[in-house]
Formats: structure tokens, sequence, C-alpha cells
């Protein structure tokens, strides 16, 4: 294991830099937050808010620091298997020793 994935609120995950769609919260509810490598990677674990399976996302670092979009899944049925994917990919990416993604 690569690094520790710590538990963190909502209000870490704003200060660390997390970037959001605008229309999100009308499709998904955040559930919980994470973070890896110190808040050098974040995850969220969401639901779905019309067909309630759960969903996950990977944020990673921009140029310009904000961390964005790098990963994720969806149509997860339980959260409990959305958790632990979301975190093994949140190891999967701290592994990689990246520390910039380009946005498309």
């Amino acid at each position: 294991m690569v690094s520790v994935i710590q538990s963190i609120t909502v209000r870490e995950f704003e200060q660390l830099g997390a970037a959001r769609h605008p229309m999100m919260h009308q499709i998904v509810e955040e559930l919980e937050f994470f973070s890896a490598l110190d808040g050098w990677y974040l995850g969220a674990l969401l639901r779905d808010r019309f067909d309630h399976d759960y969903s996950f996302a990977v944020l990673g670092p921009d140029p310009k620091g904000a961390r964005r979009w790098i990963g994720g899944g969806d149509s997860v049925s339980s959260i409990d298997d959305a958790r632990t994917k979301l975190k093994a990919m949140l190891e999967n990416f701290a592994a990689t020793g990246k520390r910039v993604y380009e946005q498309d």
C-alpha cells in the first residue's frame, strides 16, 4: 500500500481545492469524502438521486492546483462496494507518483 487513505469532511474536501460541475448536486448526493497523500488526491462517494445506485470520483491536481476529476466509476449497487472501489482507485493513482493532470 502506497498511502494511507483518510476520511475527511466536506469542508476539508473543499479547502483542498475540489472542483465540481455546477449541476452535479442536482444529479448526485455526496455521501463521503477521502484523501490520499495528504490531500494530493481526493475521493468522493456519491449516490444517484434518480436510480439510487452509487458512484465515486477521484480528483487530482490540474496545472493550477485545483483538484479535478481524473477517474471514477458508476452504477455500483452497494455503498460498501463503491467505497472499496473508490479506495482502490485512490491507492492506484497515489502509487503512480504523478503530480499534475492536464485537462482536455
